[in-house]
Order: C-alpha cells, then sequence, then structure tokens
C-alpha cells in the first residue's frame, strides 16, 4: 500500500469504512512524518500529539460504531491565524506566542 500520508481523502475514508485502516494509525504515521520533516522544512508553529492521536482515537470509535461524520479521521493541519480553542491564538506573529488561549473555535474548525 502507499504511505498513508499519500492517500487522498477519498480513499482514506473507503479503507476505514472497510475496517482496512484506522485514524489511529494514519495519525501515527501523519504525526511520525510531521516530526520527521520539521527539522528541515519547519512547516508547523506547534504539534499536539497528544490531542491528535485524542481525535483519532474519536474518529475510530465513530466508525466502529457506524456514527462517523463525511471526513471523520482524516488528518488536517489548522493555520495559526485561525483560533481553535484552548490553544494560542498567535495570528502567525511571533510576538503573540504568549497570547492567551482562543476561547472558541472558528467556524472553519467547528466545521
Amino acid at each position: 500500500m502507499t504511505s498513508v500520508c499519500e492517500l487522498d481523502a477519498g480513499r482514506m475514508l473507503d479503507l476505514y469504512a472497510k475496517g482496512e485502516l484506522s485514524p489511529v494509525e494514519v495519525m501515527h504515521d501523519v504525526l511520525a512524518r510531521a516530526d520527521a520533516v520539521g527539522p528541515v522544512l519547519n512547516p508547523f508553529c506547534e504539534i499536539h500529539h497528544d490531542d491528535a492521536l485524542a481525535a483519532a482515537r474519536a474518529a475510530e470509535a465513530a466508525w466502529k460504531a457506524g456514527t462517523a461524520r463525511p471526513l471523520e479521521g482524516v488528518p488536517v493541519s489548522i493555520k495559526d491565524t485561525t483560533a481553535v480553542k484552548g490553544f494560542v491564538f498567535a495570528r502567525g506573529a511571533k510576538w503573540a506566542a504568549d497570547a492567551p488561549p482562543a476561547d472558541a473555535d472558528s467556524p472553519l474548525v467547528e466545521r
């Protein structure tokens, strides 16, 4: 199989539906890839491993229960110019790295 990091969302969702792949497996691979390329590419300001894995476990449970939403378990990254409840909302500015956490998700994150 192709690396899960190279699967498109449609194929990933198909494999979830068949029980041939789990969101937790995908998240482990995605986090490993992000950690590997991080020192070279510096693509992320922060990576929240524990939160990502918790979301993946919740997605896996939804697939098993038959209650998965349309894109359940497909990993995404959120640019730091978008508010995510509980996380620093720096808006891309280094000087705002100590800003208080956002008190609500932006509509983009909610959806």
